[in-house]
């Protein structure tokens, strides 16, 4: 399904003004049509369901969808720089590993790599071509897994120049039982090289059991199955409830619901892998020592002060504030490591863990220039958070539209007049963990 409308406005606008003009009308425009996409999307994968010959369980992945999807059009895959620059951190290891798989294996056995949370593809695209190089003739399958609702037509578009693309006939296959005759078929006709997408959150199984070599992760495992009931702003706090006192009931809620996420994440992830597999992932963290502690932090700060002033002032409820909860959490070294403490969790062992903070590609590629530098990094944001925001703010606001817009400009504002703290924002964890 596409939307209505096509993104061709560019980030460089002549001024702040005409860029915040554009996107304005651009953005509501399309939210009229991704909000219908979006409701085709359920009744198409609800339709599916009836000839699937699965479990309900399996079926409730399609219209219980976790998590939140990137911004569709593509738009995603244009402004998500940062996002692509760190993954690059995965790519040493998983061809080193590709190295030994193949090593070990015949000639004409199949590697299977996994890209967990792909999006738009964009970001994995340097991975996945680095991979494609190193097998040389080597037949791989490429699993992309993301939302059932995640634009997948501007992933098949981007990934079909480097392999053959399935699902033909639909946007995603929702259930490993649908990918398992892929998974049987060792010789895949005549593709050398296949793109399978698979639509389908990964706090579930998303693959056939045993059959991933390799899989990797870059930017999404920070995004948790849901926000929990009754969660908002509280002053003192902050967008990821760090600040919140250790005891806070509601704090104590989102880390246990990370917790046992994560679990869930391994646990699929373990079922997922053959024995020997590995998997890279790039998430961001929360690390104490690191300055900032966390990705994104003086953004929170921006989003935090400007909804808190908006509430003093009348111009927004309570209700309206809380709709900006997005149902991300950033772990700790700790918390990551918590499912290890006694070993191998599920047959997977962590080996390698290390912290990394990344530079702003946006500050580099707009030429030091703070307008530029806004504009990117605002576009960049949108990109992430507009679909879960006004999603939430429209079932309880008039003015979803006014109240996000009066947002992204009081980060623009925030960013002109300080940019050195947007400079290097990117706080992120690499670690790579083996199946036994």
């Amino acid at each position: 399904m596409k939307f209505g409308v096509i993104l061709s406005c560019t980030v460089m606008c002549s001024s702040a003004e005409e860029s915040h003009a554009r996107f304005t009308k651009l953005f509501s425009l399309i939210r009229l049509d991704s909000l219908q996409c979006e409701k085709d999307c359920r009744q198409s994968a609800s339709s599916e369901a009836e000839d699937w010959h699965e479990t309900s369980a399996e079926r409730s992945c399609v219209t219980d969808s976790h998590g939140s999807v990137m911004f569709g059009e593509g738009e995603y895959n244009k402004a998500s720089q940062s996002q692509a620059e760190s993954l690059k951190l995965v790519l040493n290891g998983l061809l080193e590993d590709m190295k030994t798989w193949k090593g070990k294996v015949s000639e004409v056995a199949r590697l299977r790599v996994a890209d967990y949370g792909c999006s738009q593809g964009k970001s994995s695209l340097p991975i996945v071509s680095a991979v494609i190089a190193a097998g040389e003739s080597t037949p791989i399958d490429f699993f992309f897994t993301d939302l059932p609702q995640n634009d997948w037509d501007s992933a098949r578009l981007l990934l079909q120049s480097l392999g053959h693309v399935e699902p033909a006939d639909k946007a995603s296959f929702h259930s490993p039982a649908l990918l398992q005759p892929f998974v049987d078929d060792a010789k895949a006709g005549n593709h050398s090289v296949r793109m399978l997408m698979c639509g389908r959150s990964f706090y579930e199984q998303v693959i056939p059991s045993n059959s991933i070599d390799l899989g990797f992760s870059g930017t999404a495992m920070h995004w948790v199955s849901h926000a929990p009931k009754g969660s908002g702003f509280f002053f003192g706090g902050d967008l990821y409830f760090r600040k919140l006192e250790r005891s806070n009931p509601m704090r104590l809620e989102w880390e246990n619901l990370a917790a046992k996420d994560w679990e869930s994440n391994l646990r699929s992830r373990s079922e997922e892998l053959v024995s020997g597999g590995s998997l890279h992932f790039v998430v961001p963290v929360f690390d104490p020592e690191s300055r900032p502690s966390y990705t994104y932090q003086k953004l929170a700060d921006v989003i935090m002060e400007t909804l808190q002033t908006l509430l003093r002032r009348g111009e927004i409820s309570q209700k309206e504030a809380d709709a900006f909860v997005t149902p991300v959490f950033l772990r700790s070294r700790e918390e990551f490591e918590a499912p290890f403490q006694a070993g191998a969790f599920e047959g997977l062992v962590l080996e390698s863990f290390s912290t990394h903070l990344l530079p702003s590609p946006y500050w580099q590629t707009s030429q030091h220039d703070p307008a530029r530098f806004a504009d990117s990094y605002v576009r960049s944001v949108r990109a992430w958070s507009y679909n879960s925001w006004t999603s939430k703010l429209a079932a309880v606001s008039h003015q979803a539209d006014t109240i996000v817009e009066k947002l992204y400009r009081a980060i623009n504002e925030g960013i002109m007049k300080n940019p050195q703290d947007f400079r290097r924002d990117y706080v992120q964890a690499y670690m790579t963990l083996r199946k036994l």
